[in-house]
């Protein structure tokens, strides 16, 4: 298993970054797949856009809160992973909305 991402940050003002994120996923299971005999290696290309707000400027600044969208594009084994009544089985592109908190103990806002 591994991912490699790069995760550049735009600094538009002091509370506000736009962020991108562009990753490699990628497992070697071992085995075959008993439905068509061969070997499976799911692959996963991701980008994602979070339009993030912090407490100040600067990649390790904390607390933030990010709003995240991510568009997955899977290979035919990362698709036959799910089970085979999974509706995503089928899609080769998924969607993710969401709300992402990172808060750090002892962080840059008390």
């Amino acid at each position: 298993e591994g991912s490699v991402s790069v995760r550049p940050h735009i600094y538009i003002h002091k509370y506000f970054q736009q962020v991108f994120e562009v990753s490699f996923q990628f497992r070697n299971p071992f085995g075959i797949d008993p439905t068509t005999g061969g070997r499976l290696f799911p692959q996963i290309w991701q980008i994602a856009i979070m339009p993030t707000f912090s407490v100040g400027s600067g990649t390790y600044t904390r607390p933030q809160i990010r709003l995240i969208y991510a568009l997955s594009v899977l290979n035919n084994s990362a698709r036959r992973t799910y089970a085979e009544d999974d509706p995503r089985r089928n899609q080769k592109l998924q969607h993710f909305l969401g709300v992402g908190v990172e808060w750090w103990f002892n962080s840059s806002y008390r």
